[in-house]
């Protein structure tokens, strides 16, 4: 007998017949199903004796699976990558299956798949043509770009899609949903029904599941809905199994799109507010938002990642605060930033910690400005000032007026040059002056 974490089989169907729709949002779940939880078990305590669940709740059980839609996302399979999805003369149905083991189902990539069969699919133009899905969830109103799994259920229930993510934290909040797409608009004898269950991927014992019931008709191509439910991960598991296994059976119907399946940490999201186009030489600041809704013990810690060329996060040294400021901008800097908000023992868990959306900050070849002042303004004529491109040499140049003698060039009260003619590369906007004294001799003598 399969022991499940949060809920036994009557609670499970009790749970199923209060489901939910919510069109206006295309999210399907089961309505107050699950409480908000913390990474101390605030919310959750859950006794798993002699094959009984024990089930206690806290009184935060205001918010919906759809609440989730918002935090980090840790995994997501949007089939894109599969036979150059992404390029637009790629053909309608990849040539490159799953992995071995991602599914039960037999690759088919011929035709339109039969019963037991799925394909990678753009849409389904051209093929049944009874079948209605005219582009997939990621790519909406674009049936060149992105795929999908066209699946023809089997007969005898099986696996449509399988998959392992590790390094979890136990008592994390996690939110499962997939978009699913009934690939019919008029009458069939069966609707998809699928199960989504989590495992743990040590024991391969079922921790919980959630049960779409049948999947409505399209009411137009390319209906697409969300279905998904929230769960705690128990105590010890860091690595969990995700399936989606077919409930009904083959033949008459029984026909759907799968995509974009998704894990979220259910955290409050972290937003980052920065300009969008910095000037080179100039000074970029990306600043942080985020509220602790006690998911994580305090006091938090913070982490900025920039993207590589390999496109991976790397953590950028020092930086270690809500904001995050780049001084003397280069072209090194432009890329995509995030920020990572956490408990201290949390911030180096990739899967244990909130991140921001990705957000791009772009450097351009702005004109920069050189203003040249005289100190003191009596002391001499200045000029070179002006606005010059980024790594242009441009020269400046201080001649003293009488009584007046030329010191130097400073910039914020660094010297920068002693001679009257100063020549240099333009790599940022900045103020030089040029400091002029009367000469001892020349004051008591002449200059009285």
């Amino acid at each position: 007998m399969s022991t499940h974490f949060n809920v036994n089989e009557a609670a499970a169907n009790e749970s199923r017949a209060m489901e939910t729709r919510d069109h206006s949002k295309n999210v399907v779940s089961p309505k107050n199903q699950r409480c908000r939880g913390n990474f101390k078990f605030v919310a959750y305590f859950v006794l798993l004796t002699s094959g009984m669940n024990v089930f206690a709740q806290s009184n935060e059980c205001n918010i919906n699976s759809e609440d989730c839609l918002n935090g980090t996302l840790l995994f997501r399979e949007d089939f894109d990558k599969y036979g150059d999805g992404l390029n637009p003369n790629s053909p309608r149905l990849s040539t490159e299956p799953l992995p071995e083991g991602r599914t039960t189902y037999q690759f088919y990539n011929e035709d339109d798949p039969n019963d037991g069969q799925y394909a990678l699919a753009k849409n389904t133009i051209g093929g049944r043509f009874e079948w209605s899905i005219y582009d997939d969830n990621t790519s909406p109103n674009d049936n060149l770009t992105g795929r999908f799994m066209l699946v023809n259920a089997d007969y005898v229930p099986g696996v449509f899609y399988r998959h392992q993510i590790e390094n979890l934290c136990s008592g994390s909040e996690l939110y499962f949903s997939v978009m699913v797409a009934n690939c019919h608009i008029n009458w069939i004898e069966r609707d998809p029904n699928l199960t989504f269950s989590v495992l743990n991927a040590l024991t391969n014992e079922e921790i919980t599941f959630y049960n779409t019931g049948d999947i409505p008709l399209a009411t137009k191509p390319s209906d697409w809905k969300r279905y998904g439910f929230r769960f705690i991960l128990p105590e010890n598991v860091n690595a969990i199994k995700l399936e989606i296994r077919n409930n009904a059976a083959g033949g008459s119907g029984n026909d759907l799109g799968i995509d974009d399946i998704e894990i979220r940490l259910c955290v409050p999201p972290v937003f980052v507010d920065a300009p969008e186009t910095v000037c080179l030489g100039n000074t970029a600041q990306l600043t942080g938002n985020f509220v602790n809704d006690g998911t994580f013990t305090e006091p938090l810690a913070y982490r900025w990642f920039k993207k590589n060329e390999q496109d991976v996060w790397v953590a950028i040294n020092g930086s270690n605060s809500l904001t995050y400021t780049i001084s003397n901008i280069t072209e090194a800097d432009e890329g995509y930033y995030r920020l990572a908000v956490s408990s201290i023992e949390n911030i180096d868990m990739e899967n244990c910690r909130a991140m921001s959306e990705p957000i791009f900050l772009a450097v351009d070849y702005c004109d920069l400005t050189i203003i040249v002042l005289a100190n003191p303004p009596e002391g001499g004529t200045v000029t070179g000032g002006g606005s010059y491109a980024f790594g242009e040499v441009t020269t400046v140049t201080a001649e003293p007026s009488d009584c007046y003698k030329f010191i130097n060039w400073t910039k914020n009260g660094v010297i920068v040059s002693t001679n009257a003619s100063y020549t240099f590369t333009v790599i940022e906007s900045t103020t030089l002056i040029a400091n002029f004294a009367i000469p001892q001799i020349l004051q008591k003598v002449y200059c009285d």
